[in-house]
């Protein structure tokens, strides 16, 4: 059981024991949530410019470690090592895939930016960008 002091149909505090000026709300309650009907929600917020440049890159960090490596970081260094050809490959499509990504969500960014198009959620976001093949 949670209480919560609300403030403009807003929650603004949890606390776990009952205090004056709190209401009683369900455990699954948290700061930020506003008041619907009889319920609490979590308010739609549009995709900030920081939300929308780590989503971009959570994107590449996991299509990199689901090959294995750490990061696209330390992927695209194995572009120029020959030691290994397989790896240098994989770098090499890794790299180039990024700069398409990274070009694909700049676009998407300066559109939302300059009024041409509305914030995308993030899975919206993930959908517009390029592939890995």
């Amino acid at each position: 059981m949670k209480y919560a002091k609300i403030e403009n149909d807003k929650i603004v505090q949890i606390q776990p024991n009952k205090q004056e000026g709190f209401t009683k709300v369900g455990r699954d309650a948290v700061c930020g949530m506003v008041k619907v009907g009889e319920g609490f929600v979590i308010p739609e917020r549009k995709l900030t410019e920081e939300d929308h440049v780590d989503a971009v890159q959570r994107y590449l960090d996991t299509q990199a470690q689901s090959m294995g490596y750490d990061n696209i970081f330390t992927a695209v260094t194995y572009a120029d090592e020959p030691a290994v050809e397989e790896y240098q490959l994989e770098g090499q499509a890794l790299r180039a895939w990024r700069s398409r990504v990274w070009a694909a969500g700049n676009a998407i960014l300066q559109d939302i930016k300059s009024g041409k198009r509305d914030a995308p959620t993030i899975d919206e976001l993930i959908a517009e960008l390029p592939k890995y093949a």
